[in-house]
């Protein structure tokens, strides 16, 4: 047991949700969360820009789906970035900022405050460029939120409303413990899901094409 000011810490806070579950529910709510943009897109690109786009969306989906657990060097992308992940957890500790709404609205900010940037600089490629952004940035967003809704089915649940120290779970929502049965069959449910989806995009891509 480790203790920090205004934070208890135990063993399931230490054993993360698998990153692949991370990695499942981010793709599966980009998906959920693409019909708009999507249909924007095959409607004003060719084939290859649209393949493009759809890889970057889904690797920033993937990347954020994970990023959160930035503020854990025993974590999967903490190891990556080991030094910056101890940085973090000595400021924030796990299931802290990162894993609050104010990140959320952080990361927001940010995405806008690089649009205008774009918008100010390179006013002449600025449909070209403001895809690509809002792209990485939707997904990287929508990653990041379905990783917080995932540690929310944890028993010890994540400090939603930064920097208050309480910490909120999904209302009736099942405990689902690291490496259980529970945690499999969640994997399992949200990669068929993501498949459904990205078969009637498919369908969907080939019906416009056609």
């Amino acid at each position: 047991m480790k203790n920090f000011p205004y934070f208890e810490y135990n063993l399931w806070e230490v054993i993360l949700i698998k990153y692949d579950t991370h990695i499942n529910g981010g793709i599966f709510l980009g998906m959920l969360f693409l019909g708009p943009f999507y249909n924007y897109i095959i409607s004003n690109f060719n084939l290859i820009e649209i393949s493009i786009f759809l890889l970057l969306y889904i690797y920033f989906l993937k990347l954020g789906s994970i990023f959160p657990d930035i503020d854990c060097p025993q974590s999967y992308i903490g190891k990556k970035f080991n030094i910056l992940s101890k940085i973090i957890n000595n400021k924030f500790h796990h299931r802290g900022f990162t894993h609050s709404a104010l990140f959320i609205y952080f990361l927001i900010f940010i995405s806008l405050l690089i649009d205008i940037g774009f918008k100010l600089l390179y006013p002449y490629i600025l449909v070209f460029l403001d895809v690509y952004i809002f792209i990485m940035f939707y997904g990287f967003i929508l990653g990041c939120i379905s990783h917080i809704l995932l540690d929310m089915f944890n028993s010890s649940g994540v400090c939603l409303f930064y920097p208050s120290c309480k910490k909120y779970r999904l209302p009736l929502a099942p405990v689902i413990k690291v490496g259980s049965n529970a945690e499999i069959s969640l994997n399992s449910f949200l990669s068929l899901l993501t498949n459904i989806l990205i078969v009637m995009y498919i369908f969907n891509l080939i019906e416009y094409l056609a």
